[in-house]
């Protein structure tokens, strides 16, 4: 009568795996890839030879590989409402959108020893296309007078309307570091920060530089809402003249005749 085989005997008689069968696997991931390296270096080299360069042999409709790679982009917005302010029907808009590009730059020298060696200078510079606003106060157009067939009128000083509004998409920025100097990204990131400051503080110099130009907005202001609606006024009235604060009649020559 035979035996039946034990458990150790069983373990004899199963062979064991070679080491190509063990490497079967892995094996074949490493012959996929190398064919899928392979067969892109050849589509590669077709479209260099064809005069395409790889992006537009992937990308342009109509080329050797459109399609090849395909991929979605989803854009979402929200917006929380914060505040709404109210202008009370009191701001009269001049001189406005004012557009200028502003420079800021910075130049940040570092010595050493006392004084005896000099590190570098770290320089920045940032230019940003802005938007000026300005406007006058309707309530303070109280001074008005006739001195001849000229309506005077002494206008409120001209503010202007804050934050300064700037293109962020043609923003130019570029910082150098002296020699011994690594400190061109925080300076850079230092004087980002600071653009809306910065253009509120040059927003009061312009509003210098567009009284003219004011002047000439409020001229017809008090022209279209005041005297063409008043019919004694109209015929009365030949020309109109703006005065700002500290202004004199005598010295102001510009007016708007009425036609």
């Amino acid at each position: 009568m035979s035996e039946r085989p034990t458990e150790a005997s069983k373990a004899e008689l199963t062979p064991s795996p070679t080491p190509a069968q063990t490497r079967g696997g892995s094996g074949w991931w490493k012959a996929f890839a190398v064919v899928a390296v392979t067969a892109l270096l050849c589509f590669t080299g077709l479209a260099v030879y064809l005069g395409m360069s790889l992006k537009e042999a992937f990308s342009q409709p109509g080329k050797l590989l459109s399609g090849f790679f395909s991929g979605e982009v989803k854009h979402s917005n929200f917006n929380v409402l914060l505040e709404i302010q109210r202008t009370h029907g009191d701001n009269l808009e001049v001189a406005s959108p004012t557009t200028t590009m502003e420079t800021f730059t910075k130049a940040d020298s570092r010595m050493a020893a006392w004084g005896k060696i000099y590190l570098g200078t770290t320089v920045t510079e940032i230019k940003v296309p802005a938007s000026y606003r300005f406007h006058v106060k309707l309530s303070e157009l109280k001074d008005a007078r006739v001195e001849g067939n000229v309506l005077i009128i002494t206008a409120p000083e001209i503010r202007p309307s804050l934050p300064v509004a700037f293109d962020s998409t043609g923003v130019e920025k570029k910082s150098d570091s002296g020699w011994a100097r690594f400190n061109s990204a925080e300076q850079l990131a230092e004087m980002e920060k600071n653009i809306t400051t910065g253009l509120g503080e040059r927003a009061v110099k312009q509003a210098e530089v567009v009284r003219e130009v004011a002047r000439k907005d409020i001229e017809e202001f008090v022209q279209r809402w005041i005297v063409d609606n008043n019919p004694n006024l109209r015929e009365q009235i030949r020309a109109i003249k703006v005065l700002f604060p500290g202004e004199t009649s005598d010295k102001v020559k510009s007016e708007t005749p009425l036609p």
